[in-house]
C-alpha cells in the first residue's frame, strides 16, 4: 500500500520528505468596542457657544449691538431734548401755609421732523432759592413744528416764603 505522503514530489523543487512548518508567533484576538452608544474622546471640548464662556460673549455682543443701535437712533433723530422747545409761560402759588399749591404755564414747540410726546421736569422754587417741589409734566403727540400749551398744579412739600418760580429741568 502506498501512502500518499511517502511519495516523492511531483514538482522539483519540493522537499522530500516534507519538512514541518514553524510556528507562527501568537497574535491576541482583536479587541472590538462595545455595544452601544460611541463614547465621547477622554479630550473633547463643548461646542464653544453653549458653554459659559460662549454665552456670556453673545450676551456681551447683543449688549453692545443694543447700544450702537442706540447710538445710531440718537444721531438721526437727536436726544429727547433736543426735539423740543420748552419755555415756562407761568408760574403762581396759591393757597395757605399747609395746603399750598403751585400752578405752571408750560408751551412746548416739537422741532423734530415726526410727532412725538414729551415728559417735562418742572422745579419749584421760593424767593430765597429753596427748592420746594418737583413735578412731571406730560404732553403727548405733538405734531411735528407745532406748539402745545399746557398747565400742571402739583401741592407743594412747603409753602413758599414770598414769590415762586417755575424752572424746566429737564424735557424727554
Amino acid at each position: 500500500m502506498t501512502h500518499p505522503e511517502n511519495q516523492p514530489p511531483a514538482q522539483p523543487n519540493q522537499y522530500w520528505p516534507p519538512q514541518h512548518q514553524p510556528a507562527q508567533p501568537y497574535t491576541p484576538p482583536v479587541a472590538y468596542p462595545p455595544a452601544g452608544p460611541p463614547a465621547k474622546p477622554p479630550n473633547s471640548k463643548l461646542v464653544f457657544w453653549t458653554s459659559g464662556t460662549g454665552v456670556v460673549l453673545m450676551l456681551l455682543i447683543a449688549f453692545i449691538g443694543v447700544l450702537i443701535l442706540v447710538g445710531i437712533i440718537n444721531r438721526i433723530e437727536g436726544p429727547a431734548s433736543a426735539s423740543f422747545d420748552t419755555t415756562v409761560t407761568s408760574c403762581e402759588a396759591t393757597g395757605t401755609s399747609s395746603l399750598a399749591t403751585a400752578t405752571v404755564g408750560l408751551s412746548v414747540k416739537n422741532v423734530s421732523k415726526s410727532t412725538k410726546s414729551a415728559t417735562v421736569k418742572i422745579e419749584y422754587r421760593d424767593g430765597s432759592g429753596s427748592r420746594l417741589d418737583t413735578d412731571t409734566a406730560y404732553v403727548r403727540n405733538i405734531a411735528p413744528g407745532d406748539t402745545a400749551r399746557t398747565e400742571e398744579s402739583t401741592i407743594l412739600d412747603a409753602a413758599p416764603a414770598g414769590s415762586i418760580e417755575c424752572a424746566v429741568i429737564g424735557v424727554s
